[in-house]
This record gives C-alpha cells, structure tokens and sequence, in this order.
C-alpha cells in the first residue's frame, strides 16, 4: 500500500518554526509517517486510523484533518475543532527535535557542526520535545469531542454500538472498542 502522508511541511508553518532550507521530503515524512503511525493509530484505533487513510480527501475527513466549527444539541455557540493537523504536526516536531541534528554515515552518527553555530544542548532539545508532545495531547481532547458529537459522519464509528454506551458521558478506551479493528485511546467528556 502507499504510504499517505496526512500533514505536508507547509502544515507545519502556523504551529512550529522549522527552516526552509531543509529538504522537507528527506526530512519530515519520515516523522510525519511515525507520528501517523505512533501516535495518530493508537488514538483513533486501527479500524479508524485505516478509514481515515482511505478516504482522506472525503468531506467528513476533510473537516476531521483541517477543523470546523461544530455546534451541538447542547451548546448555545459555536464550538472550534482544530483538526487533527496540530495534533500531527506536534507529534512530528517531537519526533523530528529528537534527531534534528545528528546524522546516521557510514562511520555511525554524527552531529553536524559549523563555525557560525552551536549545537542546542540536549536539556534544551528535551524541553522542545516535551512542550511538543504536551501541545499534542492537548489537542486530544478536542479531537475525542469532535469525534463523539459528529460520530454520523464517520461510518466506522457509527458501527460500533458500544460507541454509544458513553453517551453524555465520558468516550473510554473501554467504550469505543471496534472489534473489527482494535480500541482507541480517546476520552471525551461530553
């Protein structure tokens, strides 16, 4: 199968300051494919993530990739859903910051130095990459809302009747459990 690639480099722009002089297919879709594969499967669960990947460019996974405005039965206004870019593009960046400067050579990994610049330290890359996955995780919960509330428009949700045992309440790892497909991490209070 080949490989789909649900955030590009420019999806990065609004949410992480990386430089243009790095050759984005090189660098990034390797951690845009693990940030997919680590992070974004296990939270959707398999059923879902291999869904979403299918049929991506659809209008329903659209709005889940590039976020909308929602409204409910119970909200008086608006609710903005993001998206699941951030989520990526976070969890991308904290894969990337892991590796950003050291370099796999033949005489085993290197880090790539120059008279006109310092390495970051590895406190200061640590700090990067927690701030990274803790951004991610906050998107989380808004992605487990949306999801819940506009579960009619993702069919393999909807199929999933016990989906519907969290019911204004909370959207488990227990609730929605997708036996065609594996569990999703996701927690909702509704």
């Amino acid at each position: 199968m080949e490989e789909v690639y649900l955030i590009t480099f420019q999806d990065f722009i609004p949410y992480q300051e990386l430089s243009f002089n790095i050759d984005a297919d090189k660098t990034m879709k390797p951690f845009i494919l693990q940030a997919q594969i680590a992070d974004l499967l296990p939270l959707l669960g398999s059923a879902f993530y291999y869904d979403l990947i299918s049929n991506n460019t659809s209008v329903a996974y659209q709005d889940l990739l590039n976020g909308k405005n929602y409204t409910t039965t119970n909200s008086e206004f608006p609710i903005a859903f993001l998206g699941l870019k951030p989520y990526l593009c976070y969890s991308a960046f904290a894969r990337y910051a892991s590796r950003a400067n050291i370099k796999s050579t033949a005489t085993g990994f290197k880090i790539k130095t120059n008279e006109f610049s310092e390495n970051a330290d590895w406190k200061q890359i640590q700090t990067l990459i927690d701030q990274s996955i803790s951004l991610a995780k906050i998107y989380e919960s808004g992605i487990a809302q949306y999801l819940y509330h506009n579960k009619v428009n993702y069919p393999v949700i909807s199929a999933v009747s016990s989906f519907d045992c969290c019911e204004g309440s909370l959207w488990t790892y227990g609730c929605f459990n997708n036996k065609r497909g594996g569990k999703s991490r996701l927690t909702v209070v509704g």
